[in-house]
């Protein structure tokens, strides 16, 4: 069976007048994210759009780390 990698690095936009964030794109590294980021702030598609980085950090079904 093979490994399936856990993307933990999860991408998220939010428009700065906004109150909800928008699901960009899941990554299994940050430097992947990361560049990922740079490209989309350099590309500004969209005026008033901020981008933020979320790392999956608690599993709350996993009663090990509970």
């Amino acid at each position: 069976m093979e490994d399936i990698k856990l993307k933990k690095y999860v991408v998220m936009s939010k428009f700065k007048y906004g109150d909800r964030f928008i699901l960009e794109k899941q990554f299994v590294n940050r430097h992947s994210a990361d560049h990922y980021c740079e490209l989309m702030i350099e590309e500004n598609e969209h005026d008033n759009l901020e981008f933020f980085l979320f790392e999956q950090s608690v599993a709350y079904n996993d009663k090990a780390n509970g």
